[in-house]
């Protein structure tokens, strides 16, 4: 901000806690380093300023605060007690028993999936560890874990003193590219191991804690609130009610999550800074007409808003509007006004000290930028159209009303979109890495749907409050909610149904996005220099045309690149030809055609591919093909290319997923044998079989086999063949694989001696959940074949070199 150099001295403290905070995440320094900076730094900093060497002693306080950063980032992520529960986890799970004390309150989650098995939901809560138990024998043990149990853990709540028998490892690594690391987002909340319990009884309560008392009441506060909205609000907007009141959006249905992404409106569903604001002009309101003085009304407004932020369980977005309105409220009684970018860097201090490894919150990051992009707006352009409307109002103060309130309107609009459009640009590129979406339909969403928002919070503020004070009025108020919420939600998912609407997107990588915020953050502070001014606007413009045009290139492999995606029992195959055309066989999950089609984008986004030029269903096993119509609905789609046989329209599946492709505008094409893909002039792409006419015992046996091949190498994709269509590909001659996916996932009556000599593979791939059949793979393949199992190796990456050379990499 222009005068953040000399008047917000929180902005600097701010930035070099945050520097101090990324440097250790980077490179890890030891804990001894950073306490010997920080002494360093705090010595020669003070000696300087003893000695009034001002423009020495700034920078050397500075460095002290910076490496306190480090230091409090290593405290919390690195450093663990010696008795630490996670030091007993690996990567292989294990039977143990632990009490400990319930931390958060558990949640319970829908079997949402797209499942060819109904699913019954889990519950999951963080647990405070205290003892182990293994025999008579118990020890003393330290850290938090993250329990889950299937099923609904009704009776459990914070404050617990639980015995829970389950299998204790730590939390799984992404699995395939570009994949939501789950692992280091547990690490960065403090827990570093997961015990998963296969039912409720597992968890046995054997007392209450003591000293939990205020948590236990702040839970049963948000039982009761939830117990009320599940009550008075109708099925399709109690999820997104919780969500909005209380920050729980573990009921919301994958596809209105999705709406909410896509319309741009995520913002409005997750509390964030802006929920608080709208409670806080809700109580001013209140003040004002009951006639309440200045210091009443600071104290209202400071009580309600951390009320509120402590129930609604406290986030980065949140603590940072509660320091905003609470310095700004309390500052007025007594005329003292706080510069807003000071503000700023007070707040983010705030939340960085509270827990340092929220600065690599998405949320956290999102917030603070949407609030410096409107200290940017204002002050390059608030002023201009303030005295502007000003005008305007004095020329229109003797015209008719309808004069003045168009001209009111008008101008209005003219801010409201300014201020939306700053913002939009400014988060653009990290919802982008994030999220992978871009939406314009949110740019014009926000704006139109500002007074349904207001209206719909202040309504359910009130809700909540007469549900927890005075229960008998909460049935009005709620039945006026509900229909709010449905008002407010008709718009949000008619934006997201809009073809342009919205985008997927790859996403800028992360060199693009730090050199993209260094410049946009010098643009900001130095508004008013001119010079620097000036520099920073062609940094950002050369950035925007060469570096995003360098970041947004395909990672295109020098050869061809062909992926096994671990999907769980299921088959996704992703191959990068060298003329840079995709190929994906197959698409389908067993358990979750979701988690299917989430590897598929994830690793398309990950190598900044556009789309997919060609999808190969093998057969009508929904494992195979489930995850096809999300696909085709999120990405671009040349063409799905199936066997005849799959055309069975009586199975649901199969109906819907062509439903799917016809909606979408893609061609289904039909393939046998002998056909080749024009996909790429340097790769042959071969159909094996079936013929278009031929008939087999099963669906199994009737998969379309592909032969890929390239400098000299063979990949050959069976799908799940076996029994006569096995018999009929073993008729013929003989070829030597290099890369073999185990047919039918591994299963021993596909995967026969007579296949292992006929391919004679060097390395053979089973895609499935868990599979302890690797040996036996191995004895039938013989010892020159290397076996790779997706659910234990992770995705499965083969790159074939032009001159031939074939390299492995696996995700785990």
């Amino acid at each position: 901000m222009p005068t953040a150099r000399s008047r917000s001295p929180a902005l600097p403290v701010a930035a070099c806690f945050a520097a101090g905070i990324a440097l250790d995440d980077w490179f890890t320094a030891a804990l001894a380093v950073w306490w010997a900076a920080l002494a360093g730094s705090l010595v020669a900093g003070t000696v300087a300023f003893v000695c009034r060497r001002e423009a020495v002693s700034a920078p050397l306080l500075l460095g002290g605060v910076l490496a306190a950063g480090g230091l409090a980032h290593h405290a919390t992520a690195h450093v663990m007690e010696a008795d630490d529960i996670a030091l007993a986890a690996t990567d292989d799970r294990r039977l143990v028993a632990v009490r400990g004390v319930v931390a958060t309150a558990p949640e319970f989650r829908n079997g949402q999936s797209r499942s060819a098995w109904s699913q019954q939901g889990w519950s999951q809560c963080t647990l405070d560890c205290r003892e182990a138990l293994a025999g008579d024998e118990t020890t003393r043990v330290s850290g938090r874990l993250r329990l889950r149990v299937s099923g609904a853990l009704d009776q459990v709540t914070v404050g617990d003193r639980v015995e829970v028998m389950g299998w204790l490892s730590r939390p799984a690594p992404p699995r395939n590219p570009g994949e939501f690391d789950y692992r280091e987002h547990l690490r960065r909340q403090g827990v570093r191991a997961t015990l998963s319990a296969g039912e409720p009884a597992a968890v046995r309560i054997i007392g209450r804690e003591d000293g939990w008392r205020l948590p236990r009441w702040l839970a049963g506060l948000r039982a009761r609130c939830r117990t009320a909205i599940e009550s008075q609000l109708s099925e399709g907007n109690r999820a997104v009610a919780l969500a909005r009141m209380l920050g729980d959006r573990s009921a919301i249905p994958d596809d209105v999550r999705e709406s909410f992404v896509e319309s741009g409106m995520m913002h409005v569903l997750a509390i964030s800074g802006l929920h608080v604001g709208i409670l806080a002009l809700l109580l001013w309101c209140a003040c004002r007409l009951l006639n309440l003085s200045p210091g009443i009304t600071a104290l209202v407004l400071v009580s309600g808003v951390l009320g509120y932020a402590v129930l609604a369980q406290v986030r980065p977005p949140i603590i940072r509007a509660v320091v905003f309105i609470s310095l700004v409220t309390l500052g007025r009684p007594w005329h003292r006004r706080a510069g807003s970018a000071n503000l700023l860097g007070l707040a983010a201090l705030v939340v960085l000290v509270w827990r340092p490894t929220d600065l690599f919150d998405s949320g956290a990051q999102l917030s603070f930028l949407a609030v410096a992009a409107i200290l940017f707006w204002h002050h390059v352009w608030g002023r201009r159209l303030a005295v502007r409307h000003a005008q305007v109002r004095v020329l229109s103060s003797n015209g008719p009303l309808w004069r003045r309130s168009a001209a009111g309107g008008w101008s209005w609009l003219k801010v409201s979109y300014g201020v939306t459009a700053c913002i939009w640009l400014c988060t653009l590129p990290l919802i982008a890495s994030q999220f992978n979406v871009v939406s314009a339909a949110g740019l014009a969403l926000n704006v139109l749907l500002i007074p349904v928002v207001v209206l719909t919070l202040w309504t359910g503020y009130v809700f909540v409050a007469a549900a927890l004070v005075l229960p008998i009025a909460a049935a009005p108020v709620g039945w006026a909610f509900d229909r709010l919420l449905t008002a407010f939600l008709a718009p949000v998912e008619w934006a997201a149904t809009m073809d342009l609407g919205h985008r997927y997107v790859s996403g800028p990588p992360g060199w693009w996005l730090a050199g993209f915020y260094v410049a946009l953050a010098v643009l900001m502070w130095d508004v008013r220099w001119r010079g620097i001014r000036r520099a920073a606007v062609h940094v950002l413009a050369v950035w925007l045309v060469v570096g995003l045009g360098a970041g947004l290139r395909p990672a295109q492999p020098a050869g061809l690149r062909c992926t096994f995606l671990s999907v769980g029992h299921g088959s996704a195959v992703l191959v990068e030809l060298p003329g840079g055309k995709t190929l994906l066989y197959d698409a389908g999950s067993l358990n979750d055609a979701r988690r299917a089609a989430r590897a598929v984008r994830g690793c398309l986004w990950n190598r900044r591919r556009a789309g997919i030029d060609a999808i190969v269903v093998s057969h009508a096993d929904v494992d195979h093909f489930n995850a096809v119509p999300e696909l085709v609905e999120s990405v671009p789609v040349g063409s799905v290319l199936a066997a005849r046989s799959f055309l069975d329209l009586q199975q649901r599946e199969v109906a819907t997923t062509c439903d799917a492709v016809a909606a979408a505008g893609i061609a289904l094409r039909l393939i046998a044998r002998g056909d080749r893909l024009r996909l790429d002039d340097g790769a042959t792409v071969t159909v094996l079989q079936p013929d278009f006419d031929e008939r087999f015992s099963s669906d199994n046996a009737s998969s379309v086999v592909l032969l890929i091949e390239f400098a000299g190498r063979r990949i050959l994709l069976p799908g799940d063949l076996e029994d006569d269509g096995l018999d009929r590909l073993l008729s013929g001659p003989a070829i030597d694989v290099d890369v073999l996916l185990a047919p039918h996932h591994g299963s021993l009556n596909a995967n026969t001696a007579e296949l292992a000599a006929w391919a004679a593979a060097e390395h053979v791939v089973v895609s499935r959940g868990r599979f302890d059949g690797v040996p036996r793979l191995r004895a039938i393949y013989g010892d020159r074949a290397a076996v790779y199992a997706t659910e234990d190796d992770g995705a499965v990456t083969f790159e074939i070199s032009p001159e031939g050379g074939l390299t492995v990499t696996t995700m785990r």
